[in-house]
């Protein structure tokens, strides 16, 4: 189950059918962006928003380590082995899925600099 909700996560966050930014600019989606990426600029802006991925993961990661924490520490014991334990299980896809974010994004900066 946990596998499932985490697909479902990286669908939305890195998938998403427009993003919009501050000031009205519009994005391609990222699948669209890391097709046409081409010059340095286009590969330096899509290891951003795998940068920016990387980090909101990261979030929810220690999100579920804190909901970990307070499951451990209720009176049933049933709810705090099964409860903690899946989130503790949430929390570590979610960082791996990070650190492949983080991964996609060196592998961008790299290809941008191949025009330097």
């Amino acid at each position: 189950m946990s596998i499932s909700i985490l697909g479902a996560l990286l669908a939305v966050g890195a998938c998403a059918e427009k993003t919009v930014r501050s000031e009205g600019e519009t994005m391609l989606p990222l699948e669209q962006a890391v097709e046409l990426a081409s010059t340095p600029a286009e590969h330096e802006a899509v290891a951003a928003r795998y940068e920016e991925e990387a980090e909101r993961l990261r979030k929810l990661a220690r999100r579920h380590e804190r909901l970990a924490k307070t499951y451990a520490m209720t009176d049933n014991p049933k709810i705090a082995g099964d409860s903690a334990r899946h989130c503790r299980n949430i929390a570590r896809q979610l960082q791996q899925a990070a650190e492949e974010m983080q991964s996609l994004a060196r592998m961008h900066r790299q290809n941008a600099g191949q025009w330097e």
